[in-house]
């Protein structure tokens, strides 16, 4: 965006607040007035491919009369892969991960975080928005995770990869006073609540769809337990339910799946001799969804249930057939 090309230029003032933790502040009729930070992390445990050298994370931090926060980070490395996630995590929330939902480069237009393939060294990447902790459709946005960061001491960027994971921090001594200087308690909190509103509402659903997966899922999982498999094949297929039970990704909503569904291999006399079985889950009208394919025990009371199912309807086709036979001889 224009309003960062003529910022370096644009500074007039500049205050320092311990550690790294410099503020320039200036202004420009377009913009309004801003203020900008940068600071540099702890450098990489790896080393980059070629040079030997360790990666040097900068975290540069930019604020705009209009209420605007920008994040930005660069020297993180470069990964060939598409599944590269960028985490940010405080040391004041142990147990909370925020992973990078949406952001820019300096190559590409907006772009999600799970298609990040920049190819370029120490691209600088301009973080729009986290997903809320634990959830994967409300968003966090820059302002309040600036907002926390001036209550905690170390602030974590892990890089995740298919190649592994690079991990970076950085200290937050003296960004308390730093940040209050950019953007003030009050209109942090001013605006943190205007999100908060708009997030309610999709929280509270998200929520509502999660208790109704678990509950969905707990009753399945139960019907499982009871299947006549062994214990591997018991966990592969509530690894692979727990997978299918995610809403549609054409309308966001989730199926109602309400019972199992077991279908013999219907090779000419393979579940006969293997027990091989087709696992299903299957909605109340009918609609199923794979979730495993294994062998039985071919001792249990299932087997030889489906075996006398599959024997009558052997038996209920050959009539069928012999029926059709007469119809056409007779006519």
């Amino acid at each position: 965006m224009m309003k960062y090309t003529f910022l370096g230029a644009l500074l007039v003032t500049i205050s320092c607040f311990g550690q790294n933790w410099k503020v320039s502040q200036g202004g420009n009729p377009m913009d309004g007035k801003h203020s900008f930070t940068q600071v540099s992390g702890t450098p990489s445990v790896f080393k980059e491919r070629g040079t030997g050298k360790a990666y040097i994370p900068t975290l540069e931090i930019q604020a705009f009369a209009n209420g605007e926060v920008v994040l930005k980070v660069s020297g993180i490395g470069i990964f060939k892969d598409r599944g590269k996630q960028l985490i940010w995590a405080i040391d004041s929330e142990p147990n909370n991960l925020y992973n990078v939902a949406l952001y820019t480069n300096d190559n590409s237009n907006q772009v999600p975080a799970t298609a990040f393939d920049d190819g370029y060294r120490n691209t600088t990447l301009t973080v729009k928005g986290f997903y809320f902790p634990k959830s994967e459709v409300a968003y966090f946005y820059p302002i309040e995770m600036l907002d926390k960061m001036t209550s905690a001491n170390t602030l974590y960027l892990r890089v995740h990869s298919s190649e592994g994971d690079l991990d970076f921090s950085f200290s937050l001594k003296g960004a308390a006073a730093a940040i209050n200087s950019m953007v003030s308690k009050a209109e942090r909190d001013k605006k943190i609540a205007e999100i908060e509103e708009v997030r309610k509402p999709i929280v509270a659903k998200e929520n509502a769809k999660n208790e109704s997966k678990k509950l969905m899922y707990d009753q399945l999982n139960t019907q499982i337990d009871q299947l006549p498999f062994n214990s591997y094949q018991i966990k592969d297929m509530k690894n692979r339910l727990n997978k299918a039970l995610e809403p549609d990704q054409d309308t966001g909503e989730m199926k109602q799946y309400v019972s199992i569904l077991l279908v013999p291999d219907p090779s000419e006399g393979y579940f006969e001799s293997t027990g091989n079985t087709m696992i299903y889950i299957v909605t109340a009208d009918g609609e199923k969804k794979d979730i495993g394919y294994h062998s039985m025990d071919m001792k249990s009371e299932v087997f030889r249930e489906l075996l006398q199912k599959m024997e009558l309807e052997k038996q209920e086709k050959e009539a069928q057939q012999k029926s059709n036979q007469w119809r056409r001889g007779k006519n």
